[in-house]
């Protein structure tokens, strides 16, 4: 059967290329975040290491084909206790050597079958690993435009409350010039009690999806992170050929 030398994967710590879905958004620091990512993220570190598990036990599983050797020296060294009037004290020493070969011949293909066993968990693990790397690197994704979509809901509730209380300050000054009335004040403070809690909560929302971002990066969920400020133009994006 054909056995590869050697295995290649996409391990951590190689350089991250943008793939054709990603390129879609025209996005350079949607890219730096996925590189960030598929690098730090704790979840992927673990597949990576049960993929590393999996091709070392595949390693094992060959190394079965093969003799064995086992060599051991010993040796050792006894001493009598000196009968009375006798100033030398007799020592005794012995070596020795053994050694071990051996060799399990294949006959019924008990050790083809094992191996064939740790390839399938092998390419299982790699499969695994790509699929884990993929719903990630698809997820920051997700989550970075979520956190900017949360900090635009900011800036909306922002300017919203801002208008409220200038509208409160407009109402209020007219009413005390005899202008409006009380219930135009009510309206208007309730209006502005109202833009304010939706402000707080929006605020809520985005530390809420900017930790969750960070949790994906391998950062400590501090909602530090800073977002840009601008959505991708798809429009710019030119269109590649489909694939029947």
């Amino acid at each position: 059967m054909a056995v590869p030398e050697r295995w290649q994967q996409a391990a951590n710590g190689e350089a991250f290329q943008p793939q054709s879905w990603m390129e879609d958004f025209a996005d350079p620091a949607l890219e730096a975040i996925l590189a960030e990512a598929l690098a730090h993220n704790f979840g992927l570190m673990a597949a990576a290491a049960r993929l590393d598990a999996s091709l070392a036990g595949t390693e094992m599983g060959r190394a079965e084909f093969w003799p064995t050797l086992g060599l051991s020296a010993t040796r050792n060294e006894s001493r009598r206790n000196a009968a009375s009037g006798i100033q030398q004290t007799p020592t005794a020493r012995s070596y020795s050597m053994n050694g071990r070969f051996s060799w399990e011949l294949d006959l019924w293909g008990k050790l083809r079958n094992g191996y064939r066993g740790d390839l399938a968990d092998a390419e299982a693990a790699l499969a695994d690993f790509e699929a884990t790397r993929l719903s990630i690197a698809g997820r920051t994704a997700q989550a970075w435009y979520q956190a900017i979509e949360a900090q635009a809901v900011v800036e909306l509730a922002e300017r919203t409350l801002e208008a409220f209380l200038a509208n409160q300050r407009t109402v209020e000054e007219g009413f005390e010039r005899g202008i409006g009335g009380a219930l135009e004040v009510r309206l208007i403070r309730a209006n502005v009690a109202g833009a304010r809690s939706s402000y707080e909560a929006a605020q809520r929302q985005r530390q809420e999806a900017v930790r969750s971002l960070e949790l994906l990066l391998g950062r400590y969920p501090a909602a530090e992170l800073v977002l840009s400020n601008s959505w991708p133009d798809f429009a710019t994006v030119p269109a590649r050929p489909r694939r029947d």
